[in-house]
């Protein structure tokens, strides 16, 4: 287990978990952090909406870092704002 899944206390073990069929958000986080952090804040809005999620780190790009967010499709689009609305650059 990696640094930022420890971070990520809500997130599900694996996308079979989830309930299908699910859809995927892509969120970057903010501008400069750690994957541990962006992940930690984002984890704390998917419990504080009670929404269950598996996240994919995908690495850092331009010293942004980015995952890939598996939740059901029903909550895709609160899950997109949410995520719009923790990157900050």
């Amino acid at each position: 287990m990696g640094a930022w899944q420890r971070r990520a206390q809500h997130m599900v073990g694996s996308v079979a978990e989830l309930p299908q069929p699910v859809g995927a958000v892509e969120y970057a986080g903010v501008f400069r952090e750690t994957a541990e952090h962006n992940i930690y804040l984002f984890d704390q809005e998917m419990a504080r909406i009670g929404v269950r999620y598996f996240a994919e780190f995908r690495g850092r790009r331009y010293r942004t870092t980015r995952f890939t967010i598996f939740v059901p499709t029903e909550q895709v689009g609160a899950v997109a704002a949410i995520a719009a609305r923790l990157f900050r650059v």
